[in-house]
């Protein structure tokens, strides 16, 4: 898969901050690098973002989340967002272990079967790659009974114990079908909290790769290996999912053998 695989699909990011939400509000109004319909909302608890502008809200695990519109890497908006990036890198705003970097992809032409299927495929390889802090609780605990429940029955009815389940701990899983249902999106949810624009860049690129290798997979022909996790290594892992993308494949790799003892 090249770059031309995965250009044009849609995506939203959700960037976590540890700052006061009203000292980010001040700022980003003074600034001229927001456009003036952004949306501040002061209010606690699910806030329903229209994905047509950018949103600055009060979050309750950590202190403030700015939310994207709908973005897709050539579009107009995206270097707008990068710039948004760059200046709350500048203002230095805190980033703790409270904070997490999600990336909401656009999933309308794929089975949502084929995406979970690919992500308990390699979730067991690929979360070494990031912090034990954002991989101690996200991943599925259910991924074995699952593969097993899924292979005596009809796909769809399978699925259905994990599609119509939307309490919050669902939310809060690695990879999150919380909105499918709503938006046929799907949320990716191991990234740490940063302002580095490239850090940021290569976790939605992966994100947007990993989507395309699940639509081209074949679910039964995962599942019904014996063993349901890759036996390879990491960079086997990559390689299989085709990702042409040097520069990311080795952003990857260079997070994996930072984290992968930690």
């Amino acid at each position: 898969m090249t770059y031309k695989d995965i250009s044009a699909r849609f995506f939203g990011v959700e960037v976590e901050m540890s700052t006061d939400f009203e000292i980010v509000q001040r700022d980003m109004k003074k600034s001229k690098v927001f456009p003036p319909n952004t949306k501040y909302s002061t209010g606690f608890g699910k806030v329903e973002t229209d994905g047509k502008r950018f949103f600055l809200m009060i979050d309750g695990s950590t202190e403030t989340e700015f939310v994207t519109p709908k973005l897709f890497l050539e579009s107009i908006q995206y270097p707008h967002f990068q710039k948004m990036v760059q200046f709350f890198n500048d203002q230095e705003y805190a980033i703790t272990n409270d904070d997490g970097l999600h990336i909401h992809v656009d999933c309308a032409d794929v089975h949502p079967d084929q995406v979970l299927t690919a992500w308990l495929y390699i979730e067991s390889k690929i979360k070494t790659a990031f912090p034990y802090n954002r991989r101690k609780f996200n991943t599925y605990s259910y991924s074995f009974p699952f593969c097993r429940e899924y292979t005596q029955k009809p796909l769809m009815h399978s699925f259905q114990r994990v599609k119509l389940s939307h309490k919050e701990k669902d939310h809060h899983a690695a990879c999150s079908f919380f909105s499918y249902n709503s938006r046929k999106d799907v949320e990716f949810r191991f990234m740490e909290g940063s302002l580095n624009m490239k850090d940021i860049e290569y976790w939605i690129k992966f994100c947007l790769y990993f989507v395309e290798f699940a639509k081209h997979i074949e679910v039964l022909d995962i599942l019904q290996e014996s063993a349901f996790a890759p036996k390879d290594s990491f960079e086997d892992l990559l390689e299989q999912m085709d990702i042409k993308d040097k520069r990311l494949v080795k952003w990857l790799n260079f997070r994996e053998e930072k984290f992968k003892l930690k």
